[in-house]
């Protein structure tokens, strides 16, 4: 048994080790790939890290990973309306698997903080014509509401005439 549990902890580690890099790189092609399912993969992706192997990652690898699968899941509430009812599914149990306490703690330190940070980037990708990335914040920045203020998990009304944003176009 103790064999087994060192070896556990072996692979633990070596995912610890290696897998961060190629998955938040994964996660960044999938977001703006022009196949629905390669972004619905995506999603997927977010679920294993952000609930499924939550316990095998290191407190570092959980925040860096956590916040960009859950940035990910973000970004696709205002996506067509599979994935958009596919990310507040992968949020709302995300935030069950956290607990109140848990989700209460993260509003106030992390997603408070990046929230502020998207808008303090803002004024800056305006002035230089940086479209894109304005319209990539303001996506994120309204995911973070929504699922920060609304008990249901998150999501917003999606039909394709208000989805005026998809995947950082306007």
């Amino acid at each position: 048994l103790e064999k087994s549990q060192k070896q556990l902890q072996n692979l633990k580690q070596e995912v610890n080790d290696r897998l961060p890099g190629p998955l938040s790189a994964l996660l960044g092609l999938c977001s703006t790939h022009h196949r629905a399912s390669i972004r619905q993969s995506g999603l997927y992706l977010c679920r294993i890290i952000l609930i499924d192997l939550r316990s095998i990652w290191t407190p570092t690898n959980l925040q860096g990973l956590g916040k960009k699968s859950l940035e990910y899941c973000l970004m696709m509430l205002d996506d067509d309306a599979k994935l958009a009812r596919s990310s507040r599914r992968i949020v709302s149990s995300y935030k069950s698997t956290l607990g109140s306490t848990t989700w209460r703690k993260l509003q106030s330190t992390i997603i408070l903080t990046t929230i502020l940070e998207l808008f303090e980037s803002l004024p800056t990708f305006a002035k230089n014509g940086r479209e894109i990335q304005v319209a990539h914040h303001l996506r994120l920045i309204m995911g973070y509401l929504v699922v920060s203020f609304r008990n249901s998990g998150g999501g917003r009304n999606n039909n394709n005439s208000n989805n005026k944003m998809k995947r950082g176009t306007t």
